[in-house]
């Protein structure tokens, strides 16, 4: 772990918050994280390895970077990735101040006080200069082509809700880092997972004294790469300059023979019938084992008939992710349940060890000391978020279940992109709702609902980039490149800390300078309406009931909430449906070696990422069972290189875009021709 290392890393953390909202929503380009694989990490990786690394080389060959330092420098740059994009910074500011601004016009908030459900502590502060404050967040502050300062950002707003979020999400970082830490050796080596984000990088790494990794000197990895830059350099070309370039087709249209299954057609078949091709998604499914790639493609369509199905008998399965009732989200609730008992199950000799070990019992394993040390500040950090929780008047037993589902949701999120190299990924349903389903909306009062919910939405709306994914991957990449991981974690803690500030001062001055209405999108400027919503929803509910202050009654609280407690049923028979299917799936997979399908199937199911990459992991799944049948081992090995060049391909072209884009706006101070090429 050199010094230089640690400065590049730092100034890819500073780059990455500092300019992430900025390319994100001022020049509306393909996202700077987007996904469990940042393109400007892996494709900068690409670059630093074929342009930067023989630069240095040709001064001195001490000069070049090492793959330790290399994977020093990603692995610390991958901690601070869920800050600036989808992970916080999109919704999180937002949600500290808008809620102030659709109060205004919202009679049923008004009228149910739904605002004041939240302790102020959680909001932004508007008592010294409201104008300032809100009408500037809304609207901007900046005039034309002038751009505001640092100092017109009014932060007497922001202190008071910065001093209750940033204790609280940092809590959460400990505690997600511990449990990193404790199944980092259970899934690497124990039941070696194949990680497959962490083999592209290990592939791109230079080995053997060699500046460039083993795939890079590959002539197929060149043909891929070319092949895929080529595409969609002609592709962005045409948003330039369409009446002289033809796009390259990477869609397909099959929904002209979705109308032949009228229950699929039912069920969202139209949706999934217009697929995109995702090069990264074909590279990857070829890695995998093929029960894991062809459960991940089918899913979708298996989804749509099913739900299909139920839209015949009656049934509607979805609602919004924190409606009072909703099948839907249950469905994934018993998934993520059995596969991380499962999980549970699997470790539970190592785990035990880990964790007798932690408290200082004798154990007759020895466990690593990370791992130890992991379970320490799990436990530690873990018992702080639970008291912070019962801090803003949360009862114990629901701020000790919450938590629970809040690391349940991390754990196997973590566990489906190192297993299947899905990058692109949502859990579908949140732990204050799951708990609504189990106890009623009836065991809840208004004030801890909109509480439950509104952490929820600033710390895990839109898990497509949320924390513990990215460091399991960057534990993995440094434990393969032999590095002890005790001081590279503590960097990364401390690069998130770093990033909070940079990445918080950047998307507040952007706000401020264009109006947060400017610079956002449909889901950053509405989701924190979801738990006043919902809250006025419940307090009109308990109106009609009579169950109100005014009728003398009390809200029940503490232990009293589960003995009033009626389930939703449909809720329930979706949570331990998909509970036991994924139960009878892993007894399937390991007493029968050619059972075809893998439970990740009921964690990814109909989602909408599920949708999107569905349709490119049957194509590698295709490719697979082509190769391996009629060419062998052999044959399948000897293309890897080929597969790696699809994936490094696509890292690439989103760099160069997003490089192309910036100069664009820095020249002409308007926005490029927007082009996504990976996630939405």
């Amino acid at each position: 772990m050199t010094p230089r290392a640690i400065i590049v890393a730092l100034a890819g953390v500073c780059v990455i918050c500092g300019f992430g909202f900025f390319n994100d929503f001022v020049l509306r380009q393909t996202y700077m994280v987007g996904t469990f694989m940042p393109m400007p990490i892996y494709g900068g990786l690409i670059l630093l390895v074929i342009l930067v690394n023989p630069l240095l080389a040709l001064i001195s060959k001490r000069w070049a970077l090492s793959a330790r330092e290399l994977a020093i420098i990603v692995g610390i740059m991958l901690f601070a990735c869920f800050i600036p994009g989808r992970g916080l910074m999109h919704h999180g500011t937002g949600s500290l101040m808008l809620p102030h601004h659709y109060e205004k016009t919202n009679t049923t908030w008004q009228e149910t006080g739904a605002l004041g459900l939240v302790p102020d502590c959680m909001m932004a502060d508007l008592s010294e200069d409201e104008d300032k404050a809100l009408g500037g967040f809304v609207q901007g502050l900046g005039e034309g082509s002038e751009h505001i300062s640092l100092r017109d950002i009014p932060w007497s707003a922001w202190i008071r809700p910065f001093m209750f979020w940033g204790p609280l999400l940092m809590t959460a970082v400990l505690a997600l880092t511990g449990l990193a830490l404790v199944v980092h050796r259970q899934w690497s080596v124990h039941e070696q997972i194949p990680y497959p984000i962490v083999t592209f990088a290990e592939a791109i790494l230079p080995r053997g004294g060699n500046l460039l990794g083993g795939a890079l000197r590959s002539r197929l990895f060149w043909i891929a790469a070319v092949a895929v830059v080529v595409i969609h350099m002609n592709n962005y070309a045409v948003m330039w300059w369409p009446e002289k370039l033809i796009t390259i087709q990477v869609r397909f249209d099959f929904r002209a023979l979705v109308s032949l299954f009228p229950t699929f057609a039912r069920g969202g078949g139209y949706g999934i019938a217009y697929p995109r091709l995702l090069f990264t998604v074909v590279g990857f499914a070829y890695f995998l084992s093929t029960d894991v790639s062809l459960s991940m493609g089918i899913a979708p369509y298996v989804y749509a008939w099913f739900n299909g199905l139920c839209l015949g008998y009656g049934v509607r399965l979805g609602a919004n992710f924190l409606a009072l009732e909703n099948i839907e989200r249950n469905l994934y609730g018993g998934a993520y349940l059995a596969i991380g008992l499962v999980m549970l199950y699997n470790g539970r000799r190592y785990y035990t060890s880990v964790f007798r070990r932690s408290v200082f019992l004798k154990d007759r394993d020895d466990p690593e000391t990370t791992a130890v040390w992991g379970a320490r500040v799990l436990m530690l950090a873990s018992a702080a978020f639970v008291i912070q929780l019962i801090g803003v008047g949360i009862d114990w037993q629901l701020a000790v279940l919450y938590t629970f589902f809040f690391m349940l949701i991390y754990l196997v999120l973590s566990r489906v992109v190192a297993e299947t190299g899905a990058f692109f990924i949502h859990c579908w349903f949140y732990p204050g709702a799951l708990l609504v389903s189990f106890l009623g909306a009836s065991a809840f009062d208004p004030r801890t609902l909109a509480v439950l919910f509104f952490i929820t939405v600033v710390l895990m709306i839109d898990p497509r980039e949320i924390y513990m994914p990215f460091v399991v991957h960057s534990l993995a990449l440094m434990d393969r490149s032999k590095l002890k991981l005790g001081r590279p974690v503590i960097c990364g803690v401390g690069a998130v800390a770093v990033g909070l500030v940079i990445a918080t001062t950047a998307t507040l001055y952007w706000q401020y300078d264009r109006g947060a209405m400017a610079v956002g999108d449909g889901w950053s400027l509405n989701v924190m309406r979801w738990p006043f919503d919902n809250a006025a929803k419940l307090d009109r509910r308990l109106d009609a009931l009579g169950q109100t202050v005014e009728t003398g009654f009390v809200s029940p609280t503490g232990w009293e909430r589960f003995k009033v407690a009626k389930p939703h049923v449909g809720g329930m028979i979706g949570f331990f449906s998909a509970f036991a299917l994924v139960l009878i799936f892993t007894y399937c997979r390991m007493h029968f070696p050619k059972f075809p399908l893998h439970p990740v199937l009921f964690v990814v199911l109909g989602s909408y990422q599920s949708r999107y990459m569905g349709f490119s992991f049957l194509v590698g799944w295709a490719i697979k069972a082509v190769v391996v049948r009629y060419g062998g081992g052999k044959l399948y090995t000897k293309l890897k290189p080929l597969m790696i060049g699809l994936i490094a391909g696509e890292m690439l072209s989103g760099v160069v875009t997003m490089l192309i884009g910036a100069v664009y706006y820095f020249i002409n101070n308007e926005p490029p021709k927007p082009y996504i090429i990976l996630g939405a």
